[in-house]
């Protein structure tokens, strides 16, 4: 009994894990090659390997919930190619770039939620299934606004500083993907696991190149506030969880204010986060 027991945790971590891992380090990387501009792209494909890997009933068009995380994995890798568009570009219809970019990531971000959760949330009350999404919407860009001030301070001598962002959110899905599994719901725990050895990869293919993570910021963003809301919806995981952890964003840029010390600006939201986790567990 303990020996199966040994060999199903063996499996669920090499098919969480493993597999996720070397398959996006070979296709991002490959992708990487063709240009360089597509990254998002290889993470996208890659999230629906995965997605493949772990959700083995996975249908496309989508019947259920779960199913819905392949048009997200394609909304995200649409966002990816919008924030590498060059700034000078210009359209008659808006302003300026920036306020379109702000524009098509808002519906993107809306459209995203509202197809994750409308399965489950069309049945409920009122205009939840309206307010709800875009309750999560709000909350992703303001996060995501939070998030843009990093860069701003970056240290270029510093790996830490150059993919803080990168790292924050690896960070904080490590430590989603362990409560959502040990709260009850294996299967949203392994597909955050799942993306978080994708955005490892990512990670290791940029460190590669030498070339910058921000790009997949909302993108990461977007999957990861998916998989947090269903795991509070369909696995009723603790609201107050989801909360904490998504907070664990807001540790690194909000320490900004009081250091400039990356190193200890990373170990303050690591002790953060590890008081999150013994908290909930």
């Amino acid at each position: 009994m303990y020996q199966d027991s040994n060999n199903f945790i063996s499996i669920l971590l090499f098919n969480t894990i493993l597999v996720p891992f070397i398959a996006s380090v070979t296709i991002i990387f490959l992708i990487a090659k063709v240009s360089p501009f597509a990254k998002g792209i290889g993470l996208s494909i890659s999230l629906l390997v995965t997605l493949n890997q772990i959700h083995s009933s996975l249908q496309f068009p989508p019947a259920n919930a779960l199913d819905f995380l392949s048009t997200t994995a394609l909304i995200g890798a649409g966002s990816s190619l919008v924030t590498h568009f060059p700034h000078r570009v210009s359209f008659k219809s808006f302003k300026s770039f920036k306020s379109f970019k702000t524009i098509l990531l808002f519906i993107s971000a809306f459209s995203s939620a509202f197809l994750l959760l409308n399965p489950v949330l069309k049945h409920g009350q009122n205009f939840d299934f309206i307010l709800i999404p875009l309750f999560i919407t709000l909350t992703l860009q303001a996060t995501l606004a939070l998030l843009s001030t990093e860069k701003l301070e970056q240290n270029k001598n510093h790996i830490l500083s150059i993919h803080s962002t990168l790292i924050n959110l690896i960070i904080t899905a490590s430590a989603s993907a362990l409560l959502v599994a040990m709260g009850g719901s294996i299967i949203i725990g392994q597909l955050i696991g799942g993306f978080t050895a994708i955005l490892c990869a990512y990670l290791l293919v940029c460190l590669r190149r030498r070339e910058s993570s921000e790009e997949i910021t909302f993108f990461t963003l977007l999957v990861l506030s998916g998989l947090l809301s269903q795991a509070n919806i369909l696995a009723e995981i603790s609201l107050n969880t989801i909360v904490l952890l998504w907070l664990c964003l807001w540790v690194l840029p909000l320490t900004r204010y009081f250091t400039e010390a990356i190193t200890i600006r990373f170990f303050v939201q690591l002790s953060f986060t590890a008081i999150i986790v013994l908290l909930s567990l």
